[in-house]
C-alpha cells in the first residue's frame, strides 16, 4: 500500500468509527426517548425507505445555509452605499438566482447607482456559489404590483 492509500484508508476507517458511534447514541437517545423531535422524524423517514424526501430536505437545507449570508453581504452593501428608503423591497429565491424587486419614491441614478454596485460586489464575493443576484428597480408611479412569486420584505405601506 503507498502512502496516500494508507492516509485515505485511516480516514475512512475514523469516519466510518465516529459514523457508528453517533448511530449508537442516537438509538439510546430513541430508546430512552430523548431523541429530538427532528432526530425521531429523520429516522422514522429512513426506516419507512423514504430517502427522496430525506434528500430534497437536505438539499433545501444547504440552500438555506448557502442564501442566508449572500442575502446578508448584498444588504450591508445597500446600507453601506444607500441614502433613500426603498418603498418596497421584495425578494424570490430560484434554483440558481435570486431577484429583488425594489420600489422608490422617485428614480434616482444615485440610488441605481448604489444598487448596482450593492449586486455588483455581492455578485463578485459569492461568484462560485452558483447563485447570482438580480435586481428590479421600479418608481412608485409605474404602479406596478410585486409579482406574486415575490416574498415582501419590506413595505412602506406596512409601517
Amino acid at each position: 500500500m503507498m502512502t496516500s492509500e494508507i492516509t485515505e484508508s485511516n480516514n475512512a476507517t475514523a469516519w466510518i468509527t465516529e459514523a457508528i458511534a453517533s448511530l449508537y447514541v442516537d438509538q439510546t437517545a430513541l430508546e430512552l426517548g430523548v431523541a429530538s423531535e427532528n432526530k425521531k422524524a429523520l429516522y422514522n423517514r429512513l426506516a419507512a425507505g423514504d430517502h427522496r424526501k430525506i434528500i430534497l430536505e437536505a438539499a433545501e437545507q444547504v440552500k438555506t445555509d448557502q442564501i442566508r449570508p449572500l442575502l446578508g453581504d448584498y444588504l450591508s452593501n445597500l446600507r453601506n452605499y444607500s441614502e433613500q428608503p426603498f418603498n418596497t423591497f421584495a425578494v424570490e429565491i430560484g434554483s440558481s438566482d435570486i431577484s429583488f424587486w425594489i420600489e422608490v419614491e422617485e428614480y434616482s441614478k444615485e440610488l441605481e447607482r448604489d444598487l448596482i454596485i450593492a449586486e455588483a460586489k455581492t455578485n463578485a464575493k459569492y461568484t462560485g456559489m452558483g447563485f447570482h443576484l438580480y435586481s428590479t428597480i421600479v418608481e412608485a408611479c409605474d404602479n406596478l404590483p410585486v409579482p406574486p412569486n415575490f416574498q415582501i420584505l419590506f413595505s412602506a405601506k406596512d409601517v
